[in-house]
Formats: structure tokens, sequence, C-alpha cells
């Protein structure tokens, strides 16, 4: 009667954990290498100015870099798509450089 069935069980380890989730997270160096690669990629496509974000999804994509780490790899350098003009569509680009101080200053308005 039991044949084929399959089950789950847990298995206790003896011994309390004494690791924490960051130090857990942290050993897993496969996802930070693939933010990284992220990271570069967008770099690279982006580095000769905005590109439609349709585009940037279907190349990164194709690059094999997740939906999920390529937000993430988005938000590290600061890319936000907006939208080109009234009837342009939404593009990527990196952050504006400022070149001087007076660029760089923040105004409350």
């Amino acid at each position: 009667m039991g044949e084929g069935i399959a089950t789950s069980r847990i298995d206790w380890e003896p011994e309390p954990i004494t690791t924490t989730a960051d130090e857990a997270l942290a050993a897993d160096g496969g996802s930070n290498l693939a933010l990284a690669e992220a990271e570069n990629f967008l770099h690279t496509l982006l580095a000769d100015g905005p590109v439609p974000s349709k585009q940037v999804d279907a190349e990164a994509q194709d690059a094999g870099i997740t939906k999920s780490t390529l937000r993430r790899a988005k938000v590290n350098l600061g890319i936000k798509p907006y939208k080109d003009g009234m009837k342009g569509g939404w593009v990527c680009a990196l952050p504006k450089a400022h070149d001087t101080i007076e660029d760089a200053r923040l105004r409350n308005r």
C-alpha cells in the first residue's frame, strides 16, 4: 500500500545552528557574481546613452540574466527607466555624472 508515495520529513540537527541569516546568504557567492555580471552588462549596454527598456530586458534575458537580478543591478546602479518624450517609449540610462559642484547641488523645488 505504501509503495510510490512520496513524503516529506524534517531531520533536526543535534546541535543548535549558530550561523546568522546574513552569514548564510553571504556564503552564496553565486548570487553576488550574478549581480556583478548584471551590473557589468548594464554598464556596457548603456555606455553610449539611453537604450529602450524592452531592448535592455531582451538582451539581459539573452545573456542569461534573470529579471530579479537585472532589477537589483538597476537599483544598485541608480538606473530608473523614464519616458522619452510624449510619443517615445520607456528607456534606461546610466545616471548622469555631475561635472561640477553646481550640478551636484540638491534643489528643494
